[in-house]
């Protein structure tokens, strides 16, 4: 997968024509459709339904079309970047964070960082999880901030920063809403809006909890890929959300009671352990100093 081939789908899906998308890139439509076929071949499904006056996105497109423009948008920005500041590795920091509701706590970090440091540079990136630690794995960035798990990251280490149990996250007009706790037997019945990585669910939700997260076909769920998703979901009345305590910001008609069971999640910071950056290894040392709570 590659720029040309991001572009070109995007064109297409914008367009919804292969005549109009290869004349705003500026290549032949034969290349689009070379482009597009490549893609499809490497992500193993069609992405247009062709006819022959007709062009519309498959099920597949569709859902691929939010990503590729996302993938699109952290490339454009990488170009800019580099193009307009040309900076020393020293002065640049860049971060990987997965969800919106990380940044009140990183805004204090990032000011501290900045007195005496007034040239540094951060460049920060929202993606999946499972996609920050891989970019840091490839260099492309310097820290991410994630959840501890047990699997094996290469010569990556991490800086644990909090240990949070969950919250609840309920409408203000329902029933345990001003509860101080609430078990998963009183809201078994009620659907559960599920924004934890699948890879933290094996680790998270097994054994004694393995009833936290519903599974099976019987029971409901809808999953979501970020605090701000759930809020909305359970605005709308999709059911209730379960959020690690450094997760949840306030809300005028959302409630937040604690949860009854699981092990506390472990937050904090991925980073390579061969790094030589003095700006990161001060970065590193604030998170320490003022990371845990």
């Amino acid at each position: 997968m590659n720029t040309t081939q991001i572009e070109c789908f995007v064109r297409v899906a914008e367009a919804l024509n292969f005549q109009q998308a290869a004349e705003a890139l500026h290549i032949s439509q034969p290349a689009v459709s070379k482009q597009i076929a490549a893609l499809e071949n490497e992500l193993g499904a069609r992405l247009f339904v062709r006819s022959t006056h007709t062009v519309s996105l498959t099920s597949a497109g569709a859902l691929f079309l939010a990503d590729a423009r996302n993938l699109l948008r952290i490339t454009y920005h990488s170009k800019q970047v580099i193009a307009e500041n040309q900076q020393d590795i020293e002065t640049v920091l860049r971060i990987g964070y997965s969800d919106t509701n990380e940044l009140p706590r990183l805004i204090e970090w990032l000011k501290r960082l900045r007195q005496g440091n007034s040239a540094f540079h951060p460049i920060l990136t929202e993606n999946s999880w499972d996609a920050n630690l891989t970019a840091l794995q490839h260099g492309q960035l310097d820290l991410c901030f994630a959840f501890q798990d047990n699997k094996q990251h290469g010569q990556m280490k991490f800086l644990p920063l909090t240990a949070h149990h969950f919250r609840c996250v309920l409408p203000a007009d329902h029933p345990l809403a001003e509860s101080e706790c609430v078990t998963y037997e009183q809201l078994r019945e009620e659907r559960q809006i599920v924004c934890v990585p699948l890879s933290l669910r094996t680790r998270y939700y097994s054994g004694e909890n393995a009833d936290a997260i519903p599974v099976g076909e019987k029971q409901q769920k809808i999953l979501c890929g970020n605090a701000a998703e759930a809020y909305a979901l359970v605005l709308a009345g999709f059911g209730y959300c379960l959020l690690p305590e450094h997760l949840v910001v306030t809300h005028p008609v959302l409630r937040f009671p604690h949860w009854d069971r699981t092990d506390p999640m472990v937050h904090g910071v991925f980073y390579s352990e061969k790094t030589e950056s003095p700006l990161l290894k001060r970065f590193l040392k604030i998170l320490s100093e003022g990371g845990a709570s």
